[in-house]
């Protein structure tokens, strides 16, 4: 079984980077949101940059903006749906 980091640094496709525009429920200038394929919960949904980033901390100061202005209106949805809302970041 592969690591995580030899995934990360494999010559495979990203299958972020290549998500159809049809599957997108939300999205911003550099920012996308999709529900998860194999999700944890119900609503579950993934935030990802348009850009391909391999770690956070290669986010632009836009992309980080842009995905905090995505989660914030995700979570006011998904709270009034089900009253609760788990956050998790993930890299």
């Amino acid at each position: 079984m592969s690591s995580y980091k030899e995934i990360l640094n494999s010559e495979r496709p990203c299958t972020f980077c290549h998500e159809e525009e049809q599957f997108r429920i939300d999205s911003n200038s550099t920012c996308y949101v999709i529900p998860s394929r194999a999700p944890y919960t119900e609503d579950h949904i993934l935030i990802c940059p348009k850009s391909h980033k391999k770690s956070l901390d290669t986010l632009s100061a836009d992309e980080l903006s842009d995905i905090r202005t995505l989660l914030q209106q995700w979570q006011h949805i998904l709270y009034h749906k089900h009253g609760e809302v788990v956050l998790m970041l993930r890299e």
